[in-house]
Formats: structure tokens, C-alpha cells, sequence
């Protein structure tokens, strides 16, 4: 496979990575070469259910790229990645890094999994990388006791493609999950593409979630339509809110909103320290104004 570096200076020209090249191409190739040499881990982040425990729907751990630069200080990942994807390679970094995460998690065995890994959208809308990635995922499926402990988490922008909903149908064909991330952003023309693929997890977006546990005017009859639009649509998917910050927070968009589940980097790491934080809370009935304290 060609180094995710030598396809940057193919693209750039190797005179536009030299010392007076721009910040941003450098951290790019920074990136890249990071991959390239293995120089990277993953952070994991739980997704933490507030269903019963009885729930036959097992949520994943999302892993999270985090590659260091020779200084063993780690890059900023989102910025390289925003350069990357305007100089049009998305979906090579992506199937350079995808199988590494699901690898990983199936070495760690039931600790690492369910896995959720992360799709560019300029990916999806790439014939190429959906037949490889396709591909990789049928040879995968023979290695894992049961598919469905990968989720594939797609971005949706407003224009998911014919191509890659059939793509999404046919992974979901093979026991895959689908998760959608940033749903709302592009509401309400995604909501009939989540009708059609009724993926196993809907993720909102999380400025939506930010503005409706801090009062911002109209942001909580925002996140109500936005689940109820699922509820219609796709009843069975379960909705997750990210940028959680506590578990007090996750209690009242479970109740006022009927949340399944939360996400956030400030949350605990343990499921089972969340889960007996989650048991010490009391489930009375919230009040609409509770959501603004």
C-alpha cells in the first residue's frame, strides 16, 4: 500500500513540503508520516447507555485516532484532517486507519469490543474507497464471532448519496451497525435517509445537545423534534447525546427527552462506575424547566 506521506507529496509536490511550506500542509504530512510510523493510539470513549440493563442492544467504544509528532507530543488530528480532506484524500487516510482501530479493539477481546470507528463523509461519497472498504469488511466478517460488534459511525451532511445509502444496506447486510453522527445539523432532509437505513444508533449533534442543556432559545423544542423525527422514522435506533458532561446532565435528557444513551469526554471511563453513578440517581418526574438549572 502507498505510505499515506508519499501520496501527500504526490498530491502537493514535494517542493511544497519543505521548510517554508504552510502550518497547515506540514501538520498534514505530520499526520500522515504519524500513521505511516505507527506513532499513534487510540483513545477510547464509551457510549453510556440509560436503559435497563435487560437492553439486548450492546453499545460500543468509540476509538478516537491520536497521533504524536516525533516529539512524542500529539498532533492536532482535526486540523490535519481538515487539510486532508480539502486536497481530496479523506478516503485514503480513512482505510489506512479504520482496520488499525478494529483490529485493535478484537485484540483486546470482549474489552475492546463493540468498536465504533469513523467515516470521513467526502469518504462516503468515494466509489473506490465504499468498494474497498467493502471488501476489507467481508474478509473481516469470517474473523469476528459476531459482525455487529463493529459500528461503522457516519457522518451525515445533508447529501448522503443513493450510492452510499446501498452501501450502508449492504453492510448492515452482513451484520454490521450503522451509527449516524451529526444528525440535525442538516434537518429535517436527513431524517428520511435515516427512515430508509434505520441504523442501529443515532447521534445527535452536539452543538444541539450544548444549547438545549444551557436554555438557548429554541434549542430545546429543536432536540425534542429531532427525536421524535427518529422515533417515527427509525423507532428502533437508539439516539445518543454527545458532549455530556455529567451524569446529572444525562438523567435530564434522559427524562425530558428520552435520551437512550450519552457520550463525552468528561464523563467516566468505566461503564460500571457510570452505570453505579447512574443507579444513586432518583427518577422522579423532571420538570420542562429543570433542563435550564
Amino acid at each position: 500500500m502507498v505510505k499515506l506521506t508519499e501520496r501527500l507529496e504526490r498530491t502537493l509536490g514535494k517542493t511544497a513540503l519543505t521548510d517554508n511550506s504552510s502550518a497547515e500542509h506540514q501538520l498534514a504530512f505530520d499526520v500522515c508520516k504519524a500513521v505511516d510510523s505507527a506513532r499513534y493510539n487510540f483513545g477510547l470513549e464509551p457510549v453510556h447507555t440509560l436503559l435497563e440493563k435487560n437492553s439486548s442492544t450492546l453499545l460500543p467504544m468509540e476509538y478516537l485516532l491520536r497521533p504524536s509528532g516525533n516529539d512524542g507530543n500529539t498532533l492536532n488530528l482535526a486540523q490535519g484532517l481538515n487539510v486532508l480532506r480539502g486536497l481530496g484524500l479523506s478516503s485514503m487516510f480513512d482505510m489506512a486507519v479504520i482496520p488499525r482501530a478494529i483490529e485493535q479493539a478484537m485484540s483486546y477481546g470482549d474489552m475492546g469490543l463493540p468498536v465504533s470507528v469513523n467515516i470521513a463523509p467526502e469518504s462516503m461519497n468515494d466509489s473506490l474507497f465504499l468498494t474497498e472498504l467493502g471488501s476489507y469488511l467481508s474478509n473481516l466478517k469470517a474473523k469476528l464471532d459476531n459482525p455487529a460488534d463493529v459500528v461503522l459511525e457516519i457522518p451525515f451532511t445533508g447529501h448522503t448519496t443513493a450510492e452510499a445509502q446501498a452501501w450502508m444496506r449492504q453492510v448492515q447486510e452482513m451484520g454490521y451497525r450503522i451509527a449516524v453522527d451529526n444528525f440535525g445539523k442538516f434537518n429535517p432532509i436527513e431524517t428520511d435517509t435515516v427512515g430508509r437505513i434505520k441504523p442501529s444508533f443515532v447521534k445527535v449533534e452536539g452543538a444541539i445537545i450544548h444549547d438545549a442543556l444551557n436554555g438557548v432559545v429554541g434549542a430545546p423544542s429543536n432536540l425534542r423534534q429531532l427525536v421524535e423525527g427518529v422515533r417515527r422514522t427509525s423507532p428502533e435506533s437508539q439516539i445518543i447525546a454527545p458532549w455530556v458532561a455529567t451524569v446529572e446532565q444525562a438523567k435530564r435528557l434522559h427524562q425530558v427527552y428520552s435520551i437512550d444513551a450519552v457520550q463525552g469526554r468528561e464523563l467516566p471511563k468505566d461503564r460500571n462506575y457510570f452505570a453505579s453513578q447512574w443507579a444513586f440517581m432518583a427518577y422522579g418526574q423532571a420538570k420542562e424547566e429543570d433542563i435550564f438549572n
